[in-house]
């Protein structure tokens, strides 16, 4: 890892420890506390490579991208606030590129205790065990038992913690029923966010439809609802291109009109905006 982003990480490193504290950032980032002084530092040479990225990765930092407050973020940040706040439990059910992942993210780094876990489509019960436990910084050893027993009683030690499960979609049904455990565990102690795509508000309403074991208790736990997030518009792209360096307004426009309500979409605009424009200078 070259020294110029090493000292991105590093900046990122102070921001999350300023909200966060040193113990926490140590044990979401899978780093000693003494290594993570060293980072802090700066010292860019004292410190392996590998862990400057695994660092990095561990804690899903976006160092060359700004995400921006727009309309869908500031709502969603507020039913976040109220979830937690109220030992709530919400489903959220949208669009792929609709922005959830990205508001998520931006959750957990502005907000304190927050787990926030992107669940993998491969998953066994055990595997998304271990996430959880690892989002929550602490080590994933034991049976599913032990770690389920450990990540409980971790929890019930937080202060007004909220855990989103994001990606909810991909988990396969035995997994997902980890989720009914930890709410009966953790009612009124915790709050919750299970998130997923499109489908996944079909795929529960054909499990009650066909009478699917778990899918009314999981639903109920839901206030047999989903959320959706509101349609992007043009303004909130604005946002984010020229957050991002892209100013020029007729392209913003076209981005705009390209982009089908999808986040995702702008981003590669912006980027290959970008590129084109410094390859021109």
């Amino acid at each position: 890892m070259e020294r110029a982003l090493k000292l991105k990480v590093s900046k990122e490193l102070k921001y999350l420890v300023e909200i966060h504290g040193t113990k926490t950032i140590s044990k979401k980032a899978d780093i000693a506390p003494s290594t993570l002084e060293s980072m802090l530092k700066e010292s860019t040479k004292l410190v392996p490579n590998e862990i400057w990225e695994q660092t990095r990765l561990n804690l899903r930092m976006q160092l060359d991208w700004k995400v921006v407050e727009d309309s869908n973020l500031k709502r969603t940040v507020e039913l976040l606030k109220a979830v937690q706040k109220n030992n709530m439990s919400i489903g959220i059910c949208e669009r792929a590129g609709a922005g959830k992942t990205e508001t998520y993210k931006y959750y957990e780094r502005e907000f304190v205790n927050v787990i926030n876990v992107e669940c993998g489509s491969q998953w066994t019960r055990k595997e998304f065990l271990k996430k959880m436990l690892r989002c929550a910084g602490l080590s994933p050893v034991g049976n599913s038992n032990r770690m389920m027993e450990k990540f409980i009683r971790h929890v019930r030690q937080m202060k007004k913690p909220l855990i989103i499960i994001d990606q909810a979609d991909k988990l396969k049904d035995h997994a997902l029923d980890l989720y009914i455990d930890m709410y009966n565990a953790l009612s009124g102690k915790a709050g919750f966010v299970l998130s997923g795509a499109d489908g996944f508000k079909k795929r529960i309403e054909r499990g009650l439809k066909y009478g699917k074991v778990g899918f009314a208790e999981l639903y109920s736990r839901l206030g047999q609802k989903f959320i959706q997030f509101g349609a992007l518009t043009l303004e909130d792209v604005k946002l984010m291109c020229k957050a991002n360096g892209m100013d020029d307004e007729l392209t913003i426009a076209e981005t705009f009109n390209k982009c089908g309500g999808d986040k995702r979409v702008v981003r590669r605009q912006i980027e290959k905006y970008i590129l084109i424009k410094e390859k021109a200078a």
